[in-house]
Order: C-alpha cells, then structure tokens, then sequence
C-alpha cells in the first residue's frame, strides 16, 4: 500500500473519507478544466464519460461546509467557491 501511495496519492479514495464516485467526478471536473472549460460554464447537465459533472458540481459548492478539509482544499484549488444561496 506504501508504495501505490507512493505512485498515487489518491489510489484509495476512502483512505481520504470520501467516496470512488467522487473521486472520479473530481478528476472530471478537473478535466474539462484543464480542456479550457470555466467554472461558469459547467453547471447540471454537463457531462464527461457519461458523469454528470455539473450536477456533482453544483452539490458540492452547495455542501461546501459539509466537506471535510482536504476536500475543500481540493475544490478551492480548482476555483471553486460555496453557492450563493438563492441561486
């Protein structure tokens, strides 16, 4: 296990506390990101190998204050903020 660590970090989600489901639609995010996509731009709806990211998106920066701190950390590092609530 030291050493898939070692390769990545992330190999075990759970070891993070959060689910392989949400791993995954991370690094999607993370992907349409990195293809030039905004922030603004992915909202419901937007999908990627079938996720939908937009939805996960839009759930997380509604639960932001839920998520645990590595979690945030990781959203954040992306550019993601808390929703404004009314939106």
């Amino acid at each position: 296990m030291k050493k898939l660590a070692a390769l990545d970090p992330d190999w075990n989600p759970r070891g993070h506390a959060w689910t392989v489901d949400s791993q995954w639609h991370y690094a999607y995010l993370a992907q349409l990101l990195a293809g030039g996509a905004r922030l603004a731009d992915v909202g419901p709806g937007v999908t990627l190998h079938g996720e939908d990211v937009g939805r996960w998106l839009a759930t997380q920066r509604r639960d932001l204050g839920k998520l645990n701190e590595e979690q945030r950390r990781r959203l954040r590092e992306l550019g993601v903020k808390k929703a404004v609530q009314g939106r």
